[in-house]
């Protein structure tokens, strides 16, 4: 194992440097963007996994990805400062970070973009992640959005009110997650795919008998909630564009 200072990292065939592990105990994290001269590009899965002391976190210029939960289960996370250079977020970045109500975001990235406080992802004409500890009680997605990301809604408890557009394809794992206070959602017809576990619904121990799905008959959307036991109310259009 490889130290600097509060991370363990790893160098790559590339010369470059990837921050395996955060070590330290601060409320503030600010990672390097040098180690021994050679330049961190990376912050690896699971990085700062349950860092339950970290308030917040500054990612520097030169980092291009970020592992999947990199920064996942952090309890006291409120706000992370994201570099221009980022090329990729994966999976699940904040899973369960529920305080996080911030994400900062340089102007001038090519794929990432902060509007309203929410992160998407043009590349992937995605919703990445609405933070759970921003205050907002109504969000609605504009259109051209493909896909609601794993995770982007996960435990974000003051939300009422969700609005799909018409080009959503794909709902993925996690979504809508402990979204307690969401009492109906309307499903888009055109979706193509929602993933396991998207909702807090159905049989078990996390049901939520409140909720309900809005979805227009013979779709992916309605036959999700038939399946999953979630309740259904049908949708009906003459034309739908």
């Amino acid at each position: 194992m490889n130290l600097h200072e509060d991370y363990s990292y790893i160098e790559n065939e590339d010369r470059e440097i990837e921050i395996e592990r955060y070590l330290g105990s601060g409320d503030h994290a600010a990672v390097p963007d040098r180690i021994y001269g050679k330049p961190v590009t990376r912050i690896r899965q699971h990085a700062f996994f349950a860092a339950s002391d970290v308030i917040r976190i500054t990612v520097p210029e030169g980092v291009r990805t970020i592992g999947e939960e990199a920064f996942a289960g952090c309890d006291s996370l409120e706000r992370v400062v994201l570099p221009a250079s980022l090329e990729r977020l994966e999976k699940e970045v904040f899973l369960g970070s529920e305080k996080l109500r911030e994400i900062a975001f340089p102007a001038g990235n090519p794929r990432y973009r902060i509007a309203d406080g929410i992160l998407y992802d043009a590349a992937e004409c995605a919703i990445v992640l609405c933070p759970p500890g921003l205050e907002r009680e109504a969000v609605s997605v504009p259109s051209g959005t493909k896909t609601v990301a794993a995770g982007a809604f996960y435990a974000n408890r003051r939300l009422k009110m969700v609005q799909l557009p018409y080009t959503l394809k794909r709902i993925e794992a996690n979504a809508f997650l402990f979204t307690n206070a969401l009492p109906i959602i309307s499903l888009p017809p055109y979706i193509a795919e929602i993933e396991p576990c998207a909702f807090l619904v159905g049989s078990g121990m996390f049901a939520e008998k409140q909720f309900a799905v809005y979805a227009f008959p013979n779709t992916v959307g309605y036959r999700y909630a038939v399946q999953n036991k979630i309740r259904v109310h049908p949708l009906y259009a003459t034309v739908i564009d």
